[in-house]
């Protein structure tokens, strides 16, 4: 989503003097030596996260695989890792800018923490396929069971009518 927002800074022109200003104060604030360090980790981080916004309409499609579901699962794991990196840091760029970086906070990332963990323990990620686990739900599992054994319990009922004519 930074890429995206970046390009679109890149290619729609401010007509406001104090809007250029922000923006270069911002950029200021990234490009200067003392702040290399932790851009770098930054962008260490980003790179591994996948496109959310991607997957987030794969899901309101309803058209996720298992791994799309693995891929969500890591870039929420991963960008509540970011929001926890990115407000430690304390960073006046950070701390000056709320309209920008603001949602990059803690309660952020608990938030992401909580829908990984919500896919987590109710989708089996090891799995080649879409499988909910066992565990989630006792009644699921047990119609589950049921019907993994209805194969067998028609066969065994085709074999008694066949036997009875």
């Amino acid at each position: 989503m930074g890429k995206i927002r970046l390009r679109s800074w890149f290619l729609r022109t401010l007509d406001s003097i104090d809007q250029i200003n922000e923006r270069l104060d911002i950029i200021e604030s990234f490009v200067s030596d003392d702040m290399h360090h932790f851009i770098n980790e930054i962008i260490s981080k980003l790179h591994t996260l996948p496109e959310i916004c991607h997957l987030l309409i794969r899901l309101q499609k309803e058209s996720m695989t298992q791994s799309h579901w693995q891929r969500l699962y890591k870039g929420l794991t991963q960008a509540a890792s970011l929001c926890q990196l990115v407000e430690s840091l304390e960073l006046p760029v950070f701390q000056n800018n709320e309209q920008f970086f603001g949602i990059l906070n803690s309660e952020t990332s608990m938030r992401f923490n909580q829908i990984a963990n919500e896919i987590e323990t109710t989708i089996d990620l090891k799995s080649h396929s879409i499988y909910v686990r066992d565990d989630y739900d006792p009644q699921l599992f047990q119609i589950r069971n049921n019907y993994s054994k209805l194969d067998s319990l028609l066969t065994d009922v085709a074999k008694k009518l066949m036997n009875a004519l």
